[in-house]
């Protein structure tokens, strides 16, 4: 059987566990159809990466907020709430001055 898509990953664990007993990498290919190479890289990267499918580059945008700004924007929700609990527990005409007097 030859893989034109990609190689499951169950068929690399199995052809690499093969290998582990003590066949080569030629009888190992032969027997789950993959090439010889396949399972090559397949051992490098479990050694290197510690995953068979380890090595890969992340695609897409950076995120815009790292960690120090998701603390940020959590303390600012905080402080947020506080502000508006205390304007709805004041009485006044405008929101605004209710809670600049709250404050």
């Amino acid at each position: 059987m030859v893989y034109r898509s990609p190689i499951p990953r169950r068929v690399k664990l199995d052809a690499l566990a093969l290998c582990s007993q003590g066949y080569s990498n030629k009888h190992s290919s032969n027997v789950f159809g993959i090439s010889k190479r396949a399972i090559q890289r397949s051992r490098k990267k479990l050694r290197v990466h510690g995953d068979i499918e380890g090595g890969r580059r992340k695609h897409g945008r950076k995120p815009k907020f790292d960690d120090t700004m998701v603390n940020v924007l959590s303390l600012y929700d905080v402080a947020n709430s506080v502000v508006v609990s205390k304007a709805s527990v004041c009485k006044s005409d405008s929101l605004f001055d209710g809670a600049l007097q709250c404050l």
